[in-house]
C-alpha cells in the first residue's frame, strides 16, 4: 500500500526531436506491458492516454477490457516478459491498481483518490500514477506481499453505480499520439507531484524481547506485547503503536542490603519507516509510557522495611531505531533505543525507624530489543 510521488509532464515533443520528458524513464526494462481496464474503468479517452503515456517510455501498452480480476490470473507465470496492469474503480470513484510479474514472484498495489471520477483530471492522474509505479516497480523498489494482494482481492469493492463518462473527443479535438496534453489542472499541481492518498492500513500484533539496563550492576529482562497501525503514505510508513510489558522479578545488591526489584508497564507511541512495503526497511519510534515499579528488601532482620513510595509510578519518555525484515505474513525486528526517566527515583529502606538510600537507577536508561510482529 506504498504512495508514490508522480512527476508531471511539461514538455512537449515535436516531429523533429523528442526530449526526455521529466520523470518519466527513457525506457521501460520491460518487453511488454498489458493493462486492463476492469467494467466501468474502461473509457476509448483512457485507453488512448494510456497508450500515449507508456508509447513515450518506450513501450507501446496493449490496453484491453475485461470484466474481472482474480489471484489465479495475477499469479500466472505464463507471461514471462510481460508487465501486466490492472485497474478497477471503487466505491466514491476512487480507483486501484494491481501490479503482476509473476516471472519474479513480485506484486504490487495501490489506491488512488479520484475525486472527480475518470474526468479529464482523473484520466491524467492515473496515466501518471501508473507509468511512475510501472517504473519504480520494475526497478525493485516497491512491491506487497502476495497475502495483501490476495487480502485486497477478497475485499470485492463495489463500483461506482454511475462512473463518469465525459463526452468522446471529436477528431479535431483529439491530441496526436506523439503529442501528449496535459489539463491546465494537472500543470496547476505542484512540481514534480500528483495528488497522493495513503494507500490504506496495515494492523499487526507483535510480542518482543526487550533487555534495558538501568546502571544498577544488573540488566533488566522484559517480555512484551505490542500492536501496530501502519499505513504507507508520502514515501513513509507511518502509524501507531500501543504496548505492554512484564519485567521480570530480579537482585540488585543495594549499599546495606539486597533489593527484589519487579514492574509492569505501558508504551503508547508513534513510528515512522522507509516504507510499509520493502523486504528491509528502518523505523523510528518515539512513545511515552508509565512503569509501575515494585521492590523489597531482601534481609534477615525484620527491622528492615521498604520505605513509603516502594510502589512507585514513573512515567517515562522513550526512543527506538530498529531495522526490520518483511516478509508475507510476519516481520522480524532488531533495534536499540533508551529510556529517559522523568523523575529522578531511588530505592530506600528504612532500618530501625532511619531512612536510607540502597540503590539509585540511572535517569536515562540504554535498551536492545528484539521484536516478532504478524497480520
Amino acid at each position: 500500500m506504498l504512495c508514490l510521488t508522480v512527476l508531471a509532464f511539461a514538455t512537449e515533443r515535436t516531429a523533429r526531436a523528442e526530449p526526455e520528458l521529466p520523470g518519466t524513464p527513457a525506457q521501460l526494462p520491460v518487453s511488454a506491458v498489458r493493462i486492463a481496464l476492469v467494467r466501468e474503468a474502461y473509457t476509448p479517452e483512457l485507453e488512448q492516454l494510456l497508450d500515449e503515456w507508456f508509447s513515450s517510455a518506450g513501450v507501446r501498452p496493449q490496453v484491453v477490457r475485461e470484466q474481472e480480476i482474480s489471484l489465479a490470473e495475477l499469479a500466472d507465470a505464463t507471461a514471462r516478459d510481460t508487465l501486466r496492469i490492472w485497474l478497477i474503480l471503487l466505491d466514491q470513484g476512487d480507483a486501484r491498481f494491481y501490479f503482476a510479474n509473476p516471472a519474479s514472484e513480485r506484486f504490487f498495489v495501490r489506491d488512488v483518490s479520484l475525486p472527480g471520477g475518470l474526468d479529464e483530471l482523473g484520466r491524467e492522474t492515473i496515466a501518471q500514477i501508473l507509468l511512475s509505479s510501472a517504473s519504480a516497480f520494475l526497478d525493485h523498489h516497491i512491491e506487497t506481499p502476495l497475502s495483501t494482494i490476495s487480502r485486497k482481492l477478497a475485499e470485492r469493492p463495489t463500483p461506482p453505480h454511475e462512473p463518469q463518462r465525459p463526452p468522446t473527443a471529436t477528431s479535431e479535438q483529439r491530441p496526436a499520439p506523439s503529442e501528449p496534453q496535459r489539463s491546465s489542472a494537472a500543470q496547476r499541481a505542484p512540481p514534480g507531484e500528483a495528488p497522493e492518498t495513503p494507500s490504506g492500513g496495515d494492523w499487526r500484533g507483535g510480542v518482543s524481547y526487550q533487555a534495558a539496563y538501568p546502571g544498577m550492576g544488573h540488566v533488566e529482562h522484559r517480555a512484551s506485547l505490542s500492536l501496530y497501525a501502519l499505513t504507507d503514505y508520502q514515501h513513509l510508513c507511518i502509524g501507531l503503536v500501543a504496548a505492554g510489558h512484564y519485567q521480570f522479578p530480579y537482585t540488585a545488591a543495594g549499599e546495606h542490603v539486597d533489593i527484589e526489584i519487579a514492574a509492569q508497564g505501558v508504551r503508547l507511541g508513534a513510528l515512522a519507516g522507509t516504507s510499509c512495503q520493502e523486504k528491509s526497511t528502518w523505523f523510528v519510534e518515539l512513545a511515552t509510557g508509565v512503569d509501575w515499579v515494585r521492590f523489597r528488601p531482601i534481609a534477615g532482620e525484620t527491622s528492615v522495611v521498604p520505605s513509603e513510595g516502594h510502589r512507585q509510578a514513573r512515567p517515562l519518555l522513550a526512543g527506538t531505531l530498529s531495522h526490520a525484515w518483511l516478509f508475507d505474513d510476519f516481520a522480524v525486528n532488531a533495534g536499540i533505543g533508551a529510556d529517559l526517566q522523568l523523575l529522578k527515583t531511588h530505592y530506600d529502606v528504612v532500618d530501625g525507624g532511619v531512612r536510607q538510600r540502597e540503590l539509585t537507577p540511572w535517569q536515562v536508561q540504554p535498551r536492545a530489543q528484539l521484536t516478532f510482529t504478524w497480520r
